[in-house]
């Protein structure tokens, strides 16, 4: 390595260069590493290897088909979120092109693409992504060159207008979007302001910091959850309303007032395939659905499921409604009704577990089940609880769901069964024993409230 701080999987990124070598040899202009690992908040939890290789030319298919075995082969020694790696071109990196044209991409999210058909993938992995605009501005303030030519002399200066609109392109829906990963939001909200305001390049992390020194102490709270599930997997509770609230102040003062993203132009060499920019499949959401199939025994299905419906942390609420019934549809189709259930219920996402200590704690000072209900009720937590003598019935006015609930149109049961899964979880630790959850109605199946019956298993 060219440079010598202090490096996450530095074993791991040795044999990644020492691959690239051996791949493109007297192709290579240089390795790359950006993101968390070079930003001081590297988390091997929930980090993944951020990796730019530039070539000097075009590589052929066998190069990619060997840099991509070798790639694939260190990723099942990487950490929890494995390797993402871009190729581009020395040609797009100085003078900078945007949207940035790039040869070849690996991520996780593509790993099934790849094994089942790698042909089809070195053909068709290749495009525009925006992202690279974001990348290259961090390499340039606080990259690491791992072998090759210095940063500086390979990429020219991001202009501001680009990276800009490829920061957008990652919030601009962070209004609707927030309560559903309020962690990434409130943290990449803060980083971009940063930005807009200072020109400064930071981590999410110092981005929070830097946040909880210039904004109103309203948003304080929201912005130290944040960084406390960040920095220690912390799982706090975070008030929707004023999530909400924190990302319409920070898109008023973020966006500009004729902002429009630049549209993406495809790299394909036969524009009668259509757009084959990097399929991206980095919504929280989504993660978590991949993550559930393979906790239970579905992996190579999860993987299929991405391949052909990804869905970015960008996509808009018709978008991700969209996606919603698709993958009703293929859990009604490919699993039974209990495994679907199981599935769905570890998608679920929701308040921490100090929320749930609120009301353990209600539970545990009552007279009986009746007072638990009332007090419980007192906290306004979006929803009523109700008891009938021998069940209890959680009652939601409202489909609180981030995903779907601006679409005023019905989805399946399959959709809801995620709802399951976090009410046995929360109540669960709240009676501190198993209890069973049955969907009694829900909104989007038309009916007036959302109601959940659970009983002491």
């Amino acid at each position: 390595m060219t440079e010598s701080p202090a490096l996450p999987a530095e074993p791991l990124l040795r044999a990644f260069v020492e691959q690239a070598k051996s791949v493109l040899r007297d192709c290579l202009t240089g390795v790359y590493l950006h993101g968390s690992a070079v930003m001081g908040c590297f988390n091997p939890a929930k980090s993944d290897l951020d990796l730019i290789v530039v070539a000097e030319r075009p590589l052929s298919d066998a190069e990619k088909r060997a840099l991509m075995d070798s790639v694939v082969t260190l990723n099942a020694e990487a950490p929890a979120k494995g390797i993402e790696m871009s190729v581009v071109l020395r040609e797009v990196c100085r003078p900078f092109v945007y949207p940035t044209p790039f040869e070849l991409h690996f991520s996780v999210a593509h790993l099934a693409w790849y094994r089942e058909d790698p042909e089809d993938y070195i053909r068709r992995m290749n495009g525009t992504d925006k992202d690279l605009a974001a990348h290259f501005t961090v390499l340039r303030a606080r990259g690491v060159c791992l072998a090759g030519a210095p940063v500086r002399e390979v990429f020219a200066e991001v202009p501001a207008r680009d990276y800009l609109d490829a920061l957008l392109y990652d919030v601009a829906d962070a209004a609707e979007e927030i309560a559903g990963n309020p962690m990434y939001l409130t943290l990449n909200l803060a980083r971009v302001l940063a930005w807009r305001e200072e020109g400064l390049v930071l981590s999410k992390k110092e981005g929070g910091e830097w946040a909880l020194r210039r904004l109103p102490a309203e948003y304080h709270p929201l912005l130290r959850n944040a960084l406390r599930e960040y920095a220690e997997s912390a799982d706090p509770v975070y008030d929707p309303a004023l999530a909400g609230r924190y990302a319409e102040y920070m898109l008023q003062k973020i966006l500009p007032p004729d902002w429009f993203p630049i549209p993406v132009r495809s790299k394909a060499a036969n524009p009668s395939q259509g757009d084959k920019s990097m399929p991206k499949n980095d919504n929280p959401h989504a993660l978590r659905f991949l993550d559930s199939m393979k906790n239970h025994g579905e992996q190579a299905a999860g993987e299929r499921f991405a391949e052909a419906h990804p869905l970015s942390r960008s996509a808009g609420a018709q978008k991700k409604f969209e996606w919603a019934k698709d993958l009703c549809a293929f859990l009604e189709t490919s699993c039974e009704d209990e495994k679907t259930q199981a599935i769905r219920g570890d998608c679920a996402c929701g308040p921490g577990r100090s929320t749930y200590a609120r009301i353990r704690a209600l539970y545990r000072e009552a007279a009986g089940p009746l007072d638990f209900v009332e007090k419980t009720n007192r906290l306004d937590l979006g929803f009523t609880l109700e008891y009938d003598g021998t069940s209890y019935f959680l009652v939601y006015p409202q489909c609180y769901c981030s995903f779907v609930k601006r679409i005023p149109e019905p989805l399946p049961r399959t959709w809801c069964y995620c709802t399951l899964g976090y009410t046995r979880r929360m109540f669960g630790f709240i009676f501190d024993r198993e209890v069973r959850a049955e969907l009694l109605s829900s909104v989007k199946q038309s009916d007036p409230v959302c109601r959940i019956r659970i009983t002491l298993a």
